[in-house]
């Protein structure tokens, strides 16, 4: 299961009511709850607004088009990894949070249930965008369990296509992001 949480965190990495209140921006989900829940704070805690977005995209304009254009539509990504907690507690948390979003007018988009391991991803649509995205993956016993929201103006076609497999990202992975977060452009390829 880490596989498909490394997984599940690279994919939306470029691209929850009583438990997550809605936040200001539609598709936007309060992720805050999910600290107490497990008593502890995330071994992983991202949580980048409109203008860092805005500079993820400017970063990859040159090497990349279509990833600047998906970056550019994010108004904010927040992503918690936990590792080592009560699966059953994530679970039943999870299973709250999901019947609150459905309430509220999300769509449950993807489910994946590996015994007790399970992937939930949710859309908010609008008329012409998707609104926000919210995945949370949960693994049984003592597992990981991680909790991602991306909001903004996305463009379904684009998503549409990135999950079909249509869409060239030109080689892109986490160095190119890690070296526009320290200042430089996108990294070059050394591999050939």
């Amino acid at each position: 299961m880490k596989i498909i949480t490394a997984l599940a965190i690279l994919f939306w990495l470029p691209l929850a009511g009583t438990a997550f209140a809605q936040a200001d921006a539609p598709g936007q989900v309060d992720l805050e709850p999910v600290k107490t829940l497990f008593g502890a704070s995330p071994k992983v805690n991202i949580n980048f607004g409109s203008a860092m977005m805005r500079g993820f995209a400017e970063g990859f304009r040159e090497t990349n088009g279509p990833i600047a254009d998906l970056v550019g539509s994010v108004s904010g990504l927040r992503v918690m990894v936990f590792e080592d907690v009560d699966g059953s507690r994530a679970s039943d948390f999870v299973a709250r949070t999901t019947a609150s979003l459905a309430g509220d007018g999300w769509t449950p988009a993807v489910e994946v249930r590996d015994g007790d391991d399970q992937i939930d991803i949710y859309m908010k649509e609008s008329t012409d965008v998707i609104d926000g995205i919210v995945l949370m993956v949960t693994e049984a016993g003592n597992g990981d369990a991680v909790f991602i929201n991306i909001f903004g103006a996305l463009d379904p076609v684009f998503i549409g296509q990135t999950l079909g497999g249509g869409i060239d990202f030109n080689d892109f992975d986490l160095e190119d992001l890690m070296s526009i977060r320290n200042g430089g452009g996108a990294a070059e390829d050394t591999d050939n």
